[in-house]
């Protein structure tokens, strides 16, 4: 999980310049009425149900729940650090959610 998100800060220039390529498409996609909407979903579904078996080898019961939290503040994330076109906010984001994942195991 930690390995996910210094990959995702990695990418804050990136980031900071266009935001999240995942969550713009899938944000973009939402609006059609295509079909193309429920493909991206599956991809962003295929990323939440491996942050949850991440989750669950920790031994957390409640790793669903918990693999929400991250892939949501950093799509939020992404959001800000792209409107702002700051990197640190991602950056400082990923610090904060290793910081997280530390206190739960």
């Amino acid at each position: 999980m930690k390995a996910l998100l210094r990959g995702w800060v990695e990418q804050r220039d990136l980031t900071a310049r266009h935001g999240c390529p995942t969550g713009s498409l899938a944000s973009e996609l939402d609006e059609r009425g295509d079909g193309l909407d429920r493909a991206v979903a599956g991809v962003m579904a295929r990323l939440l149900d491996w942050a949850e078996g991440q989750f669950a080898a920790m031994g957390r019961d409640d790793a669903r729940e918990l693999a929400v939290a991250p892939l949501g503040a950093y799509q939020g994330a992404a959001l800000l650090t792209n409107t702002f076109r700051d990197p640190g906010l991602v950056e400082a984001e990923g610090r904060h959610l290793e910081r997280w994942i530390d206190t739960l195991a």
